[in-house]
């Protein structure tokens, strides 16, 4: 049972943990195309729309937290938490929402992204195995899982997906 909890408590940091930063926008792109005789002919390509920190968050939402809330703890050991697939997955959400995150939420994207990415970090050296990585005595010194102001600046950055994000106030009425 106190196994149980650990790993419990894990999951519960990792579903905590969350990351953005910086500022999106939209591109354009420009193509010149062939030229022949005295003729050059410009095309403009369509406007492809940048990925949003609120897409991007709303992805995280559906593919990431969604895991970690139908995750069974007594099923731990078949888990897809125990995959590197899921924690790079993991990673690579947390590091777009990082650069992505608008001004007002940078402090709190900062501290968010060095707690997701010592938390990937964490699981990296444990092969990805929830049971080993609870059993890790620094899980549960490490202020960047357990401190709290990174807690504080978790909760703020969720906070603002839950208030801002369409997916993410879908998801929370149901």
């Amino acid at each position: 049972m106190k196994s149980t909890l650990k790993i419990v408590a894990v999951a519960v940091v990792v579903a905590a943990l969350s990351a953005c930063g910086g500022s999106g926008g939209e591109s354009t792109d420009t193509a010149a195309t062939d030229t022949a005789a005295d003729t050059t002919t410009t095309v403009e390509a369509p406007t492809v729309k940048a990925e949003t920190f609120c897409d991007v968050a709303n992805n995280y939402m559906a593919e990431v937290t969604s895991v970690l809330a139908n995750d069974d703890p007594e099923e731990i050991e078949n888990s897809v938490l125990n995959t590197k697939e899921f924690w790079d997955t993991y990673k690579s959400y947390m590091t777009k929402l990082y650069n992505l995150a608008p001004d007002e939420l940078v402090d709190d994207a900062s501290m968010s992204f060095v707690s997701s990415m010592a938390a990937y970090e964490f699981m990296q050296k444990h092969d990805f195995n929830m049971a080993k990585a609870a059993e890790d005595p620094e899980f549960s010194t490490d202020e960047r899982f357990n401190g709290e102001e990174f807690g504080k600046a978790g909760a703020r950055f969720q906070s603002y997906i839950d208030s801002n994000c369409t997916l993410a106030k879908a998801l929370e009425g149901q």
